[in-house]
């Protein structure tokens, strides 16, 4: 693909559309992919591991219908390796979901795939800190 915001892009796509094959197509076919998932896993290692994952998402109830940046994308590229993050809007049958997301990609001779993805939203008080942050910034 020909930059690492196509690659992300093409990617938000294949989710909403729920194609699994276009999506297991942006990511790196290798042992050392890495996703930190926003769910209920800490992580999913190697390519064969993600493209089950996807596999098993367009076959469930999740109902994702659309994404749209909501802050972003920033894009920041290299000759071998970029980032893509920003906070993204998911669109479901349910409502609405706020994702911070970032992937990182590299190039090889079939262009930029993605290497690295995490996905999080903002803990209440992980700290246990009583609400040090009050507001929300930059």
């Amino acid at each position: 693909m020909d930059s690492p915001l196509t690659v992300v892009e093409a990617l938000c796509r294949a989710a909403a559309a729920r194609r699994a094959e276009e999506l297991v197509a942006c990511y790196r076919d290798s042992p050392d992919l890495r996703v930190y998932p926003e769910g209920p896993r800490w992580l999913t290692e190697g390519h064969a591991k993600v493209a089950d994952g996807w596999r098993a998402y367009v076959r469930s109830p999740i109902g994702l219908t659309g994404v749209a940046w909501e802050d972003g994308p920033h894009v920041r590229t290299g000759t071998e390796l970029a980032c893509v993050n920003g906070i993204l809007r998911l669109r479901t049958a349910r409502g609405t979901v706020r994702l911070r997301l970032t992937w990182m990609l590299d190039r090889a001779e079939d262009g930029w795939r993605v290497v690295h993805e995490h996905g999080s939203q903002p803990a209440p008080d992980p700290y246990a800190a009583d609400g040090w942050i009050v507001e929300e910034g930059r």
